[in-house]
């Protein structure tokens, strides 16, 4: 069932906000029912309120009818005059209005001895126009809300200025309409993006937050680096001093400028989504230079489930599920008993 139909038959069902916005944005699909007036009564009822919304009737050429008579999927809604919408929480009436209860009493009298409701109306002139100014008071201060209604996000700036991306000229470059990261992600790890030393432990928790898949850090990881000539020790040259500069050898053993990150374990479908030139290797590289730059390289290993590693065989269609050498291709004679680690990548790597 449709929540628009599900509102017009059960409305108790639906705080009294979302059920205004459900009707709004219906309206605003129905070309030729948008001048449908939304109308805010008054509830005289004083028995305990239930849920929110009280009553939602509907106007069919100034008779009011309950809208779930009609027992179908399909609302139709070309007959309508209006919706009218009767809030339990705020009232002028009843048992959760601001007048006294004689005022309810009388006027229930009215209308069931009398069958006289004028004076409800004329009350619910005051009641519409405070629960539509209430109702606006409780949009304008949601930023997803009003997003939605101008359909562009005014929040979204404000929220990357946490991170320092706010200005214009900073925003869409993380290369999302190729699989990057869109600045929507960005402005959700703001607060954590906005430090400007991020741990290994929080960036391991917004990687795997973000691709939804397992992801383990490990700092530390050892590398050797060559040495520039005019960094070598040579006989004859000065500025070597034995036991401070003077070196031996062309390369040193580094530990402070990689990660390894481990990615997995992976299906097949999210194996081949993280390989070098897809939109998960795209995304990943764009969030590790975005937080901690490109001084640090980073050892990316690909852990693939155990189900997941397929047999190679020659031949066969070219499919996306093919096999591809030295990324997906496994010399097995039998099925893998382990997970497979094997495919490594790096990004940010230095030259040796």
């Amino acid at each position: 069932m449709r929540p628009i139909v599900q509102l017009f038959r059960q409305p108790h069902q639906f705080e009294f906000h979302q059920a205004v916005r459900l009707i709004e944005n219906w309206v605003a699909c129905h070309a030729q029912n948008r001048k449908l007036a939304l109308q805010f009564r008054n509830a005289i009822s004083l028995s305990f309120p239930a849920s929110e919304i009280a009553a939602l009737d509907v106007v069919l050429d100034d008779v009011v009818d309950s809208p779930d008579a009609a027992g179908s999927e399909a609302l139709d809604p070309s007959a309508w005059q209006r919706i009218e919408i009767t809030p339990s929480f705020m009232s002028l009436l009843g048992a959760s209005g601001v007048l006294p209860l004689a005022y309810s009493e009388q006027l229930i009298a009215r209308e069931i001895l009398h069958r006289d409701s004028t004076a409800r109306a004329f009350l619910d002139i005051f009641q519409h126009r405070a629960v539509t100014l209430f109702h606006a008071a409780w949009h304008k201060h949601r930023l997803p809300l009003r997003s939605e209604a101008r359909g562009h996000d005014h929040g979204l700036s404000m929220v990357l200025s946490l991170a320092g991306m706010g200005s214009t000229s900073l925003q869409n470059r993380l290369l999302a309409s190729q699989g990057g990261v869109s600045d929507h992600a960005l402005a959700y790890y703001a607060g954590l993006l906005q430090r400007r030393c991020i741990s290994a432990s929080h960036l391991q928790r917004v990687l795997s937050d973000y691709f939804g898949v397992a992801v383990n850090i490990k700092q530390l990881i050892g590398r050797w680096c060559a040495l520039a000539s005019e960094n070598l020790t040579l006989l004859g040259s000065a500025n070597a001093v034995l036991g401070r500069n003077a070196l031996l050898g062309g390369r040193v053993w580094q530990r402070d400028l990689r990660l390894r990150v481990v990615v997995g374990p992976l299906s097949e479908a999210q194996y081949r989504r993280f390989l070098p030139g897809r939109p998960g290797a795209l995304a990943l590289k764009e969030l590790l230079t975005l937080s901690s730059g490109v001084n640090l390289e980073y050892e990316v290993h690909l852990r693939l489930r155990v189900e997941a590693v397929a047999l190679t065989r020659l031949g066969g269609a070219a499919t996306a599920s093919a096999s591809h050498l030295g990324w997906n291709t496994f010399l097995l004679s039998q099925p893998s008993q382990v997970e497979r680690e094997e495919r490594v990548y790096e990004l940010h790597a230095v030259a040796v």
